[in-house]
This record gives structure tokens, sequence and C-alpha cells, in this order.
């Protein structure tokens, strides 16, 4: 009892749903102990995330940041529960829960595969009159939610399995995530989705992905996709683990990109122009450099004068999957980008800094920051 209370408290759950009327559309709660609303939850803004499901259907992703499990259900159909008028209203379900209670992330899972989790959820909300037409049991959900434990906690099975989404599938999935644990490294360990091919699982590197593509026919959904940051475990030159970008330090961050020799005197000319208004913006700085080897001379001289910078980081691995995230073929000229935790980017600047470049950034900045 007293492992379920805690979990009460620390289980970061969010609802989306809507009321009957026409001016009752969807809204996003968070579940706190005033149920006020809220904005969306990170994993929905995740260009990444976003890619990789189809959301007007049934479809559910955990993603893993750091110390944290995020488990994201779409498509969870209304029931007589709550007495909507509507019924082809789909309820959201996120929640986030620390990596050391995986297996209440697990057995809500199962319970979302199985199909018995949609009423479990819907019974919980109610409608009401006022804007904005629904209300949510917290407590109650929270509690129904922490009963769904997965039973066991053997070790992982390191490799990774993409599959036709049918119903055998689903119930090897259940078994598997009843019983094992996710493995440490994947962003994405589990997907099941529609109309999503299985070689985009499989580039994301999915340990368990469902999909109902038979064929490989599909185009991957790259070119109509905006560029985004995508999920990297990295290690600064501090020797702290960064899962980025969810990890990054301030909600906006500017990053400079590099990785050639003459990069160094265009950074450093940047650094000088930015100093003032990444303090004024509060904006936090990195600097990523694309290598294959440790840092030599030919950034030693900007990281040891780039006083604004509050983490170095270096790419070494999967950079060509990375820069085809950020829809850049190679890095020929130094890269700037102002990107969030959701690894959406509002600014790109490239090359020689000047006063256009400047101006346009500083624009951004106050836009964002409002």
């Amino acid at each position: 009892m007293t492992h379920v209370t805690n979990l009460l408290s620390i289980m970061d759950i969010y609802l989306r749903t809507r009321g009957d009327q026409i001016n009752q559309g969807y809204r996003w709660v968070r579940l706190d102990d005033t149920s006020q609303m809220s904005p969306e939850p990170l994993i929905a803004q995740k260009p990444e995330a976003g890619r990789l499901i189809y959301a007007e259907d049934f479809a559910l992703l955990i993603a893993r940041a750091g110390s944290t499990l995020t488990l994201h259900i779409t498509g969870l159909p209304v029931t007589t529960h709550s007495n909507r008028t509507r019924q082809n209203v789909q309820n959201v379900l996120v929640c986030v829960v620390p990596t050391s209670d995986e297996r209440i992330v697990r057995g809500i899972a199962v319970a979302a595969i199985e199909g018995s989790l949609a009423a479990m959820v819907d019974r919980h909300i109610s409608m009401i009159p006022t804007t904005p037409g629904f209300q949510v049991d917290p407590n109650g959900l929270r509690q129904t939610l922490s009963q769904l434990r997965a039973a066991e906690d053997r070790p992982p099975r390191m490799s990774a399995r993409i599959e036709t989404d049918t119903a055998a599938a689903r119930q090897h999935l259940c078994d598997e995530l009843y019983a094992y644990r996710l493995p440490q490294h994947n962003a994405y360990p589990v997907v099941i989705t529609r109309h999503r091919p299985a070689r985009l699982l499989t580039h994301a590197h999915v340990w368990r992905g469902l999909t109902s593509v038979q064929t490989e026919s599909l185009p991957l959904p790259t070119s109509t996709m905006p560029a985004y940051f995508p999920s990297i475990i990295i290690r600064s030159q501090a020797g702290q683990s960064l899962f980025l970008p969810d990890q990054f330090a301030s909600d906006l961050n500017l990053i400079m990109l590099g990785k050639h020799l003459h990069h160094r005197a265009q950074g450093q000319r940047w650094l000088d122009q930015m100093h003032r208004l990444l303090r004024q913006y509060e904006t936090q700085f990195y600097v990523m450099l694309l290598t294959t080897s440790p840092i030599d001379a030919t950034f030693k001289h900007l990281l040891t004068h780039a006083s604004a910078a509050q983490q170095v980081v270096l790419i070494k691995h999967n950079q060509e999957a990375f820069l085809k995230a950020l829809h850049l073929e190679r890095i020929d000229s130094l890269t700037l980008l102002l990107i969030d935790r959701a690894g959406r980017i509002f600014w790109q600047g490239q090359g020689e800094c000047n006063d256009n470049q400047i101006a346009a950034l500083q624009a951004r900045l106050s836009e964002q920051r409002g």
C-alpha cells in the first residue's frame, strides 16, 4: 500500500478529451490537485514522436528520457461511462513515471493493447455543461492506473523485433511486457501504430514495434515532416550523460553545430555577438561537434574562450541520421539552431555572423519568450 501511495504522487498524468458541445473542443488536462487546464505534455509536442505514430487512431508509444519513462496512448474510444452524445470522441492518455517504476508503464501498456484500458480511463470522466464540457476524477484515475503493474521484472531481451500488427503479435508483445524489463538505451523502446512502414521504426531503433503496414511500398515520411532535433544519448565534456533534447537545461536552447577547422573563427564571432542575447532571454547555449575523435586543436581555442557555453558535447555516432532529422546533408558551414525540449526548431542560422542573422535571432527569441 505504501508503494501505491508513493506512486500516486510521483506519476504525472495528462488526459486529452472534449465535451459534447461544438465550442467544447479538445483540451489537455494535467491531473494535479486542482485539475487545472494545462499545455500539452512534452511527448505530444515532439515532431520525432509524431513521425513514429499515426495519432488519429489507436497508437501506443513508450519513450525514455534519462530517468523518466513516458507512455503516450492515443485513440482510446469513449464508453457509456462518461454519458457522451458524441460517440466519435477519442481520449488520449500520457503518463510520465520514473524509470524505477517501469512496471507501472508496462502494466498500463498491456491493458491498452488488450483493450481494457479505454473503459478504465473513461470511467473517471464525466460531462458537465460548462466549459470545457468535462471533468476528470484525478484520484480515481490515478488509483486505477496504479493497480496496472506488470507482474514480473526479468532482464530485457536485447534483440529488436518489428512485426505486422496482428492479434498474435499483440498477445506476444503483452506477454513480453508483462514479464520483461525495457532495454536501457532505446529512446523509443515500444511503438504500436498504423500507416507507418516497418523500416521507419527500425531506423528509430525501436525495440518492439507493431505496424499495420504489411509492405514496404510506402515511403518514409521525411520530406513532409519538419526538421527537428532527434533523440540522442551523449556525454558532455564534463562527463555528464545527457538525453537530448529532453534534458536540455532550458526551455529554449541555442545550439552551435560545427565540424571543420574554419568553423572555429566563425564560432568565436557568433559568441561575441550572442553573449548579450543569451543573458537577456535566459537561453542556454550548447556547442555540439560532429567528430570521430576526442577534441583536438580544431576547436580547442573556441572552447577555451566560449565563456557562454555551459555544455560542450561530441556527436560521434549515427551522424548521418542526426543530420537527416535536421534536414542537413552535411556541415560545410557552422550551423546554429534555436530549439526547445521537444526538439522543435524555431530559428536556424548558418555561416558567418552578420547583422541580419543576429536581428532575426533576436526577433525569434523575443517572440518565443513573449
